[in-house]
């Protein structure tokens, strides 16, 4: 694993560690997701869930973006139209997790989808996709996370406890290197302060209370 320079900033220090998450990445591909009024609102909603979110407009933009992805796990929200276009090309690439249609209208046919196993659902409904990406979002930290608290934690620990306790000790081990960040830091510490605002910014971009946090 790649470790930051010895002159990094602690903030950036501690963003190179937490890379490590399995917290998945979100795509949003439709002709109108950055222009229709009701799509950009449940992108907010979506932006509290997962943090890292793409947006795109231009299916070979995304198809692009999709094949050259080798990081995190990738969620993909598609339009029924872009959908029938770009499914078949894109359904076995390693990291995509899986695929919602979503579409504001009524899904004219949904039995195109039914022979690819990564097609998890069709909604019109904003609350019925949100709590489905938030499902697959659960899913996806345990499975990744569970491994690697193990590892960190204890090499002998049983497989079978509780997926529960797994969660607590990834949130634990995180809230114990931002600790660990800031107390490096110093009163005058501008460039670690201002790493941290940056990145605050980043993560909740969107989302309204959170982006007034960090000019407190």
């Amino acid at each position: 694993m790649a470790t930051a320079p010895n002159n990094a900033s602690p903030f950036q220090r501690f963003r190179n560690v937490a890379a490590v998450s399995n917290s998945p990445v979100l795509f949003w591909l439709a002709e109108n997701a950055k222009t229709c009024v009701e799509s950009t609102e449940t992108q907010n909603k979506l932006r509290q869930i997962i943090m890292d979110f793409e947006v795109f407009d231009d299916y070979n933009e995304c198809v692009d973006y999709l094949t050259d992805f080798t990081e995190q796990k990738a969620i993909l929200i598609v339009s029924e139209k872009y959908g029938r276009q770009i499914v078949s090309m894109i359904h076995d690439i390693h990291q995509l997790w899986v695929i919602f249609i979503y579409d504001l209208y009524e899904i004219a046919s949904e039995g195109w989808f039914r022979s690819y196993r990564k097609v998890k659902g069709i909604f019109t409904q904003s609350k019925d996709l949100i709590a489905a990406v938030a499902r697959e979002q659960r899913a996806l930290e345990r499975t990744g996370n569970s491994a690697f608290v193990m590892d960190m934690y204890n090499p002998q620990k049983n497989t079978s406890q509780s997926e529960e306790q797994d969660s607590k000790n990834v949130t634990f081990m995180y809230f114990q290197i931002l600790v660990n960040v800031v107390q490096e830091m110093t009163s005058n510490d501008a460039i670690s302060r201002q790493d941290l605002i940056v990145a605050w910014k980043e993560i909740y971009a969107g989302n309204k209370v959170q982006e007034g946090n960090s000019e407190i």
